[in-house]
């Protein structure tokens, strides 16, 4: 897969952004796989790349955050995740509503991910 995801970063501007979308892929497939310290780098790069293409308020940026935003959280730098989570952009009159929902699910995702860890580990 490494190879197939580094093939499409010499290609176009069209295949930079389906870079990035597997760079993110692949980020939050690590992250979930407690490999977080690998993920981080290609998660910060998937955010790079679509913004040179997308406006902030892009529910793929969103995503791509809340991605790195866990990551961070994972490697209990906490201080980053909130900052991360604060660069996020939403401007509820450029989406649809697939995307306001998508949006929702993805902030209630991590805020939960980040409860339960921090309730598990306090017990």
């Amino acid at each position: 897969m490494t190879e197939c995801v580094e093939g499409l970063a010499e290609l176009g501007e069209l295949a930079r952004y389906h870079y990035g979308i597997r760079l993110n892929n692949l980020g939050d497939f690590l992250t979930r796989q407690n490999q977080p310290e690998q993920a981080e780098p290609l998660l910060r790069y998937s955010i790079q790349l679509a913004q040179e293409y997308l406006p902030e308020w892009h529910p793929s940026l969103i995503r791509r955050r809340g991605n790195l935003a866990t990551a961070y959280y994972e490697m209990d730098l906490t201080s980053k995740a909130i900052a991360t989570l604060k660069e996020i952009v939403i401007d509820t009159s450029q989406l649809n509503d697939h995307d306001k929902e998508s949006t929702v699910k993805v902030m209630m995702t991590l805020f939960n991910h980040s409860c339960e860890a921090k309730i598990g580990s306090k017990l």
